[in-house]
């Protein structure tokens, strides 16, 4: 009798065990699933976020190539990127933009000097030019005078412009020097 009742506590006992398994095995596939569909859910996430941001990056940097490319093709800074983004890739893209007008407006500045400098030098030019043949007008004028006078430039010996000293060879008419010193 004892024996029975020890087998049928046992068999109650192996019911009950049997019963906390199937609990304990339908926990473990309901944690399993659990944690099998939120890691899945988890990298499709992450896999979305991440191609979301590299397209973006990706997009930014395509249009940045694309401009510096047709800058350089056509050799045109009238080029400019469209592409607005408020992260790192759209602050360097108007960074870009920015880039290309203070360039346009260095070469502005560079071509309007280099044209006020040309228009100088060729004002210098004309006013020598100007100032060479008043010059030789004068000149002209001058001989003229002299020569209407009786004197001649070609008589005149080389060292009777100086003032005040008695040269050799110097005429005593010499007009050139003070008070006709020699008389």
């Amino acid at each position: 009798i004892f024996l029975n009742l020890y087998e049928n506590k046992s068999a109650k006992n192996i019911e009950k065990i049997k019963h906390i398994s199937k609990k304990s095995l339908t926990l473990f596939y309901a944690l399993f699933y659990f944690f099998l569909i939120g890691g899945i859910i988890s990298v499709g996430l992450a896999t979305f976020f991440a191609y979301a941001i590299i397209k973006n990056v990706k997009e930014g940097l395509t249009d940045i190539q694309y401009t510096l490319t047709q800058i350089l093709k056509h050799k045109n800074l009238t080029y400019k990127s469209s592409y607005k983004s408020k992260d790192e890739i759209g602050e360097a893209i108007d960074t870009l933009n920015d880039f290309v007008d203070t360039l346009k407006d260095i070469i502005k500045d560079t071509k309007d000097f280099s044209s006020q400098t040309s228009n100088t030098s060729n004002n210098i030019v004309k006013n020598t030019e100007k100032l060479t043949n008043t010059i030789i007008k004068d000149l002209k004028n001058i001989k003229h005078i002299t020569n209407s006078i009786g004197m001649t430039f070609v008589n005149i010996p080389a060292g009777s412009f100086m003032m005040g000293k008695k040269m050799i060879d110097c005429p005593e008419d010499d007009p050139f020097t003070r008070n006709n010193e020699f008389k």
